[in-house]
């Protein structure tokens, strides 16, 4: 006879905690300290040097990509729609205590574009991967 949970339901037929490794540490921890330089470039004062046209949304869309691959490690591949929410939520709150910054920052839609097509374009890029690499 097996245990069960309630009606029917097997106590193994999932895993209540998934086994941790010395890896998820530390990809969380990489996540999060990329996440800090995020804040801190997004919050910091401006710094004067524009660059050229539209430079600011590659940036944005490039550092997003970055930030939603190192959130799908840190998931183990795992949740993306979670990730992308994530992402997305983070995108947003930096937008909106730019708009409290006191010393030139603002709130931009456009930027939150950027953001979620980097973001688009991390997803991309690991789904283009797993198809190579599982075609091995």
């Amino acid at each position: 006879m097996s245990p069960t949970l309630g009606v029917g339901r097997h106590v193994l037929a999932r895993p209540l905690k998934a086994q941790t490794t010395w890896r998820d540490g530390a990809a969380w921890a990489t996540l999060g300290a990329y996440a800090l330089v995020l804040v801190f470039l997004a919050l910091k004062p401006p710094s004067g040097n524009a660059g050229f046209e539209g430079q600011d949304k590659i940036l944005h869309a490039g550092a997003f990509a970055v930030l939603f691959v190192l959130a799908w490690l840190a998931m183990r591949g795992r949740y993306p729609v979670r990730g992308v929410a994530g992402c997305m939520a983070f995108g947003a709150a930096i937008e909106l205590a730019q708009g409290a910054m006191p010393f030139g920052r603002e709130p931009s839609i456009a930027d939150m574009l950027a953001n979620s097509l980097g973001i688009g374009l991390g997803a991309g890029a690991i789904i283009v991967l797993k198809r190579v690499t599982a075609r091995r």
